[in-house]
């Protein structure tokens, strides 16, 4: 396809057991030794009581939006022309910062189902780019698990928001250690449709500085792009694409979750 011929993108799925990437494949012409959440810091117990970690075949973040209810990336769960949307193979872990122990506030819960958007198609744009997952029972909401509200209304541009993640370190599937975050303003669309040759489409949009630097990246798919608007954490946007990361001129892509709104209301029952 043409698009993928122009732009040769990579989703930020990471394969758990180091293969490469879920998705779109890494372009050549970038650097593979790249980090995690470029520039970030290391999260804190209570930091991001929303985020969720997908356990299973890819590695990918979530949010939680109901103590029954995860929203996350599609890409997610195709790779190479596989499918992994069976709810059985995946577990749910929130409340977590170290993603390799085991803490008293995390809490792993199975996942009951997985409905993927009837719009997102792997081998094309990584477009509608947002899945539900279901858990097998509800989460325990406390300080360290706590659902983010969705919200009314795009984020202006400008507007600081933060993306977290566990996700690779190296760029050779190691893993952060620690959960990570960094704050990173919307973009112009404008902006970023120059950037992008065009490919931005109305379900997305663009978050990062024009000279690179802080970013999210591999693993760190489906996680939260959470926004502070009129005083509420909202999610904004679901970590989605990009041309490699934090590099100048290639700002991360992310959902745009209000385009999102009665689709996410109407596979969580209503509960959001």
């Amino acid at each position: 396809m043409m698009w993928i011929a122009v732009f040769v993108v990579f989703a930020f799925g990471a394969v758990s057991d180091g293969n490469p990437l879920s998705g779109y494949q890494n372009d050549p012409a970038f650097p593979e030794e790249v980090q995690r959440i470029i520039g970030g810091s290391s999260a804190s117990l209570g930091n991001f009581p929303w985020q969720a970690r997908l356990d299973g075949p890819l590695l990918c973040g979530g949010t939680l939006v109901h103590a029954s209810y995860v929203v996350t990336a599609a890409h997610c769960f195709f790779y190479e022309g596989q499918d992994f949307t069976n709810p059985s193979q995946w577990t749910i872990r929130l409340g977590e910062i170290y993603p390799n122990s085991h803490e008293n506030t995390e809490q792993g819960i199975r996942a009951a189902s997985i409905t993927v958007h009837y719009g997102y198609n792997q081998w094309a744009t990584p477009d509608y780019d947002i899945a539900v997952i279901r858990l097998s029972h509800a989460a325990n909401i406390n300080n360290y698990v706590s659902p983010i509200s969705l919200p009314s209304y795009d984020a202006p541009d400008g507007t600081n928001c933060v993306v977290s993640g566990f996700g690779d370190t190296t760029g050779n599937g190691n893993l952060a250690s620690r959960l990570q975050y960094v704050y990173v303003p919307v973009m112009n669309r404008n902006t970023c449709n120059y950037y992008m040759n065009g490919a931005i489409t109305s379900r997305m949009f663009c978050a990062g500085y024009d000279n690179g630097g802080r970013d999210s990246c591999q693993g760190d798919s489906g996680g939260p792009l959470a926004c502070q608007l009129g005083g509420t954490w909202t999610l904004s946007g679901v970590v989605s694409w990009g041309n490699g990361c934090a590099l100048a001129g290639n700002p991360g892509i992310y959902t745009r979750v209000t385009q999102f709104r009665s689709w996410i209301s109407q596979h969580t029952n209503y509960a959001v």
